[in-house]
């Protein structure tokens, strides 16, 4: 796995109210489905991270 990820840039326009907003995302691309996998592990391992240690101060 190469620590260089490239993105692809998406972009969308969205009327709110009268004004036209411009949304600009840019995408990561991987360079194969085990990779993209393993990123989203990581990202959803790090947000149960942050819930559960603000869910469980909530609770006590």
């Amino acid at each position: 796995m190469d620590d260089i990820t490239s993105y692809a840039p998406m972009e969308r326009k969205a009327i709110v109210g009268e004004r036209e907003i411009t949304v600009r995302n840019l995408i990561p691309v991987f360079n194969s489905q085990e990779e993209r996998e393993l990123m989203g592990k990581k990202v959803q391992d790090g947000l149960y991270r942050v819930f559960h240690k603000y869910m469980s101060k909530s609770v006590s």
